[in-house]
């Protein structure tokens, strides 16, 4: 946990708040694989199309990375219409025919699969608690519509912990866009050197917040590999739990102490 140079540009300012992306950084995609299998695997019965079962998986994968094209190099957007289009892009892949009513469902029954599934990190809770202890405000700042984001984390049990959550439909911005975290910031109450951002991908989380002066964190996950622009540039600090963020806030608030003195 090395901090960059630009983490020096900050020291003369207190750390007031630390802001968290959700998905891939309060709890893992890797437990989110069955649930949505099952889901597919009803969607290819209602099509009946079950002699393309072995090949739907692929087909997905390339139907998402068609619609992440579209739709991920937009300000914003609504998760739903990405979502959708992906559905309709893997229909396609499959050689099957589907109506809206059967992309009603589909959008639906993921929603519903994924809300009941989320589990937090295991060391979730005593992260936030320890940051909480330090006086910080917390925030979740989320890619995602509000009724994803909303039952999500009412699921988990976080709303009691955080101060102010924000969804990208709320904002009408996406990360990396610069509005969604000033959005943030402004309902927050801080400026950006006074916070930190934690998230799991380089080229949303990182990007954003670094362009807008906050300093960053990554969790990196080993088993769950991501797509990323080889030119996404690096977070401040590295972590692979939620819990090694107290042993960063202690440097970074250490460090700034110092700076002041």
């Amino acid at each position: 946990m090395v901090p960059t140079a630009s983490l020096l540009l900050n020291m003369a300012d207190q750390l007031k708040g630390v802001f968290f992306d959700l998905g891939g950084t309060l709890f893992s995609y890797r437990d989110l694989t069955q649930i949505l299998s099952e889901v597919m695997e009803e969607a290819i019965r209602r099509l009946g199309v079950e002699q393309r079962k072995k090949t739907a998986g692929g087909a997905f994968f390339r139907a998402s990375h068609r619609a992440a094209d579209e739709f991920l190099t937009r300000d914003y957007y609504l998760h739903r219409d990405l979502f959708i289009a992906t559905y309709r892009y893997w229909v396609k892949e499959i050689e099957a025919q589907a109506d809206d009513a059967f992309y009603e469902w589909f959008y639906q029954a993921q929603r519903d699969a994924l809300v009941a599934g989320t589990i937090r990190r295991e060391d979730c809770f005593e992260a936030l608690d320890g940051l909480l202890e330090r006086g910080l405000s917390l925030s979740i700042v989320s890619n995602i519509d509000d009724d994803y984001l909303e039952p999500i984390v009412d699921n988990m049990g976080l709303a009691s912990r955080f101060d102010h959550v924000s969804s990208s439909e709320e904002a009408r911005s996406c990360k990396p866009h610069s509005q969604i975290y000033h959005y943030a910031l402004e309902k927050a109450g801080l400026k950006p050197e006074e916070v930190l951002f934690v998230g799991d991908s380089p080229r949303h989380d990182i990007r954003g917040a670094r362009d807008v002066g906050m300093v960053s964190a990554l969790i990196e996950e080993v088993s769950i590999l991501t797509s990323e622009d080889e030119d996404s540039p690096s977070a401040d600090y590295t972590i692979e739990k939620l819990t090694d963020l107290l042993s960063v806030v202690d440097e970074i608030m250490s460090e700034r102490e110092e700076g002041k003195a």
